[in-house]
């Protein structure tokens, strides 16, 4: 595991400490989930700008393809694709 030393604020240090206390684990591990929920949460604004696809997004959060439309649709967000472009997919589908 590589160590990354950072200077952090007074209002980054309250989050890791309330989510440690939440989470009953050290401040490390709290830092460590708020990391990857950030990550995470990237991912899903680059998604909804259509700045990322469906299958990068997946990849990006280590989950197959269905699995991450699950997920999407968990949180409310829609494609960004247009009804004609699912029927341009459908067509291309019959073609193979």
């Amino acid at each position: 595991m590589n160590v990354l030393s950072i200077r952090l604020g007074k209002e980054e240090m309250r989050h890791i400490k309330v989510l440690a206390k939440e989470e009953h684990a050290d401040q490390s591990h709290a830092a460590r989930e708020l990391i990857r929920e950030g990550w995470k949460f990237h991912l899903i604004c680059m998604y909804r700008e259509g700045k990322l696809s469906l299958s990068s997004l997946a990849k990006g959060l280590k989950m197959p393809l269905s699995l991450a439309i699950d997920f999407l649709g968990k949180l409310g967000i829609q494609s960004p694709l247009e009804y004609e472009d699912y029927l341009q997919g459908l067509d291309l589908l019959k073609i193979i």
